[in-house]
This record gives structure tokens, sequence and C-alpha cells, in this order.
């Protein structure tokens, strides 16, 4: 393959530099428009870095999207996928909000209206030896209720659950 831009900070004393630095003061910043069908990342990070963060988002929005992720399409892969089998002691995923108020630090929201057969939250502890593995934990430290379950199905007189 070839490379068409090419930026190159071959010092590794000089920590503090950056090697491209764009400036929008109205509009995008930065957009990729790659159309290879079977191409490969439109955005791909490589990083060598051990101790510190790779990739960072500092927003001062007050409302709106920091994020978006939108994927349109029939979609059978994965929209997002982690992948860190060496993690030990760390998190998959770390969420604080601690000015929270009426919002939800998670809301998961299934519309769809087929009626096949699916999960819509699906926790899997997989390895039969783990014995001291729990595969769902709720702690509530505050509050009246410490977990609710509110089941609204039109015809729950006429079939039971367990």
């Amino acid at each position: 393959t070839r490379v068409l831009f090419k930026v190159t900070n071959d010092n590794a004393l000089a920590t503090g530099a950056t090697a491209i630095c764009a400036q929008a003061d109205a509009g995008r910043g930065i957009f990729i428009d790659s159309n290879l069908a079977d191409g490969g990342y439109s955005l791909e990070i490589d990083s060598e870095h051990t101790t510190s963060n790779v990739a960072k988002i500092a927003s001062i929005a007050t409302s709106g999207t920091i994020l978006e992720v939108s994927a349109a399409g029939v979609l059978t892969g994965d929209v997002i996928n982690i992948t860190a089998d060496a993690a030990t002691t760390g998190k998959g995923i770390n969420v604080s909000m601690d000015a929270l108020t009426t919002g939800s630090m998670l809301y998961l929201d299934d519309a769809s209206s087929s009626t096949s057969t699916r999960n819509c939250v699906q926790i899997i502890q997989n390895h039969d030896s783990a014995i001291a593995a729990t595969a769902l934990s709720v702690q509530s430290d505050s509050g009246v209720t410490g977990m609710l379950l509110d089941k609204n199905f039109p015809a729950a007189g006429s079939i039971s659950y367990s």
C-alpha cells in the first residue's frame, strides 16, 4: 500500500510535540470519507503507550451528544467491540456521573417489533472453573429501592411467569 500523507516525529525526547493539530472555528474539524466497501479501517490508532491514555475526547458541551456511533443498514456484526483479554484488575467500561439527578447512567432501549427470541441484555460468565465469580452484582447504598423489575406485558393475565 502507499501513503499519501505522512508526518513523522522520530525524536523520542520530543514528548511535548504534537504531530498534527487541526483547528476549526466553525464547521467540522476533521472529516474522513472512506468509500471502499472491503477496505480497512477508516480510522485506526496504533499506540505503543503502556502507562497512559490512548484516545481522549474533551468537550465543554452542555447538551447534545459527545460521541455518536451510527450504523445504517442491516447489521450482523458488533456496533462496539471491546477486547482486553489480558486485563486482570481493570474495568472494561468505567463510568462516573457524580452530578446525576434525573438522568440515567446507562440507558438501553430495544424498540424492535420483531417477535423473534432475543435477549435485550445478556451477561455471561463463561468459565466453569471461575467458581468465585459473580455474573451480576448490584449495590445500592442509598434510596428506598435497591432493584426494581417492572414487567409491562399486555397479556400478563393469561400467561404465567416465574
